[in-house]
């Protein structure tokens, strides 16, 4: 069946933009086709696009939902980017197209169809006329996609059945819980039973034909497929049962704040319930308060219930007392409970890897992922990303449309070339470079502006290099060899300059532009000016028992064995550190902003605000979660995930914030 959805008029779709539309998705289909996890988001933001009216258009664009995957769909093409995220038609083109070729490819399985039914017949929508014809429109695609993959499996001479599943379904109806028979339970109860006996038994692995199964298991216990449940009855009795809770969400009430329960409203809403109780407790006691002050006296319970669903019904955009026939919802509630696994799976694993870092260990924490994201390394510069991958190899994008100046387009272009370590100099005089460390621990450097002399590389004879770092405007680089041993040169000295301090074995080594720093292995800093008798910018020397440290011009941040932060920097917003941090596990320092790790995967950037430029630093985009790494440049972030995906944002002037497809996974 053709979907085919009326839109509202919109010259620029004309014929040449909806082809160069369809190629970029079926360009992000192929790179997707084998990820259930990002095909289920297509799927949603997809639907929601198209059932979002004009009123509610800006709400999704500034939530990310009509671009978290439009940006990658274009590529480098800005203007079609920016088309797609600011106007809605084009957007819901994209996302009918979308729809259309994932389900003309089978990629859309029948628990994720049937809960997106559900969404829709639950969705709090306005009454608009042409929203209720694309809702209609929509329904009918899909309950022709389903009884597509129904027809489909069953022209197949041979349906192999579980065995553990047949056997379950013969003696369902001796099984117990708590003492009580199945067929004894109330229906709330039944249906917990049923989905996770079903899970336990198929271990989360099921075809289109298992599932059917589900409607004799619930005719066995004395239910109909077609009697009807709502999500507000469900959530609620199921949130006052710690033994069903259990039997659906096996997890540590305190990691469930750091799980991501976007796509599954059910799980969503339990959650949420338990949070409330626990460290959300807050919520309910702040509001209890002020109904107090205006004589106002309400039941926690029903506060909690309250606030849960309107949690929903905003994250969601679902009406929770909508009701759902029992076997599609059963459906649901199994295609929720795989994604919440999958989502605490990713947790446990960003957890085990953290442990991993902070032992200095560097093994592959999940030997079935190809990429060991210990060895991929993250660079963000004035206005590039630069990402050095598990085989050496060196990818730098960002400031390509500078006449002058471009560090990006001097790199040298040996395809061989392996590399260990990356400096990215800044872009704003002919002074400044790139400089790499190769995999022979030599160091390489490439200009900013082409025929400019290299005076500095007569000095610079040096061997097993392991890390380099270059400032901005007059030539400055410091150096670290296997040993430890730190080397100097800057223009303003002629040359090599001395290293200060008996230094003993030092670990890293950063320049900022005007100053020289160095950690060392016993937890000390030491910083010194380019040029003799200059006086450095802060006094580091109290610092104790450091274990990192980033610089960027006029600010240092560094971070303690203990996981605490410090900062020195001439712009207070940056040196006013935010009061919430703990648990941090890694840090780096831009221009104009800081930002850090913490042990759940979660980032905070604080800094400038002055400019809109610089505000779109600080907000940290929805999908970035379960972070693994992070840097920071003078306008732009860059984080990468359990994944091994790649999220820029920030200044995307110059396609500073398009990462290569390699990393967009």
């Amino acid at each position: 069946m053709e979907l085919s959805v009326t839109l509202q008029e919109n010259e620029y779709l004309t014929k040449g933009k909806k082809q160069e539309i369809d190629k970029q998705i079926d360009e992000i289909i192929k790179n997707h086709k084998n990820n259930a996890f990002e095909i289920n988001r297509l799927v949603f933001d997809s639907v929601t696009a198209l059932t979002a009216s004009d009123s509610r258009a800006n709400e999704l664009s500034e939530q990310g939902v009509l671009k978290r995957f439009w940006g990658e769909l274009t590529g480098e093409n800005q203007k079609l980017q920016s088309e797609i995220d600011r106007n809605l038609s084009t957007a819901q083109y994209c996302s009918q197209q979308i729809l259309q070729k994932l389900a003309e490819q089978n990629l859309m399985n029948f628990e994720l169809i049937t809960t997106v039914n559900n969404k829709l017949n639950s969705l709090t929508i306005e009454v608009e006329g042409e929203i209720n014809e694309i809702y209609e429109t929509l329904v009918t695609f899909f309950k022709q996609t389903r009884s597509n993959i129904i027809q489909l499996e069953t022209r197949v001479e041979i349906l192999e059945k579980n065995v553990n599943l047949l056997k379950w379904l013969n003696t369902i109806e001796y099984l117990m819980l708590d003492g009580v028979e199945y067929s004894e339970l109330n229906k709330i109860e039944k249906i917990v039973c049923i989905a996770n006996d079903f899970y336990s038994i198929t271990k989360g692995k099921w075809t289109t034909s298992d599932l059917v199964l589900i409607k004799s298991a619930l005719s066995e216990i004395g239910l109909s497929t077609k009697e009807k449940i709502s999500y507000k009855e469900f959530i609620e009795y199921v949130s006052e049962n710690k033994n069903l809770f259990s039997k659906l969400v096996d997890e540590d009430i305190t990691d469930l704040v750091n799980i991501d329960t976007n796509q599954m409203p059910i799980i969503s809403g339990l959650v949420k319930e338990k949070l409330l109780e626990s460290s959300e407790r807050y919520i309910v006691n702040t509001v209890k308060s002020q109904l107090k002050v205006n004589g106002i006296c309400v039941n926690d319970k029903k506060l909690r219930y309250s606030i849960t669903e309107n949690y929903i019904e905003e994250t969601e955009f679902i009406n929770i007392n909508s009701q759902v026939n029992l076997f599609d919802f059963i459906i649901e509630l199994l295609f929720n409970i795989k994604i919440f696994k999958c989502s605490c799976d990713n947790f446990q694993a960003i957890n085990v890897k953290n442990k991993i870092i902070n032992n200095k260990k560097f093994e592959n924490i999940d030997s079935s992922n190809k990429t060991n994201l210990n060895e991929i390394k993250l660079y963000a510069g004035d206005k590039f990303g630069a990402i050095i991958d598990e085989n050496d190899e060196l990818f730098i994008w960002g400031n390509t449309n500078m006449s002058d100046y471009d560090l990006i387009g001097n790199m040298p272009r040996n395809n061989n070339e392996k590399w260990i370590d990356v400096a990215i100099g800044k872009c704003v005089s002919s002074n400044d470079c790139c400089c790499g460390v190769t995999i022979d621990n030599k160091i390489i450097f490439w200009p900013n502006r082409l025929g400019i002399t290299k005076w500095h590389e007569k000095y610079l004879k040096l061997m097993d290099i392991v890390q380099v770092s270059t400032g901005q405007g007059p030539f400055n680089l410091i150096a670290l060899d296997k040993s430890g041993q730190v080397y100097c040169y800057s223009s303003c000295d002629g040359g090599k300059s001395l290293v200060p301090y008996n230094l003993g074995k030092a670990v890293k080594v950063l320049s900022d532009g005007s100053d020289f720093y160095v950690l060392c292995e016993n937890g000390r800093v030491y910083n010194w000016k380019f040029y003799k008798g200059g006086k450095v910018k802060f006094d580091v020397s109290h610092w104790r028992d450091i274990k990192d440290i980033a610089v960027d011009r006029g600010s240092i941040i560094a971070l303690d064995k203990r996981g605490n932060v410090f900062v020195f920097s001439n712009n207070r917003q940056i040196y006013n550190i935010p009061k919430d941090l703990k648990d941090i596990i890694a840090i780096s320092m831009g221009e104009y902003h800081a930002i850090v790790l913490d042990k759940r995967g979660n980032v905070h950037v604080w800094g400038s605000d002055n400019v809109d430029i610089l505000k779109q630093v600080l907000i940290v985009p929805k999908d970035v979660k379960n972070i693994v790494k992070i840097a920071a440049g003078s306008e732009i972030m860059m984080a990468l995930d359990v994944s091994g995906k790649v999220h820029m944002w920030g200044n995307n002037e110059y396609i500073n914030c398009c990462v290569p497809s390699k990393f967009c996974i």
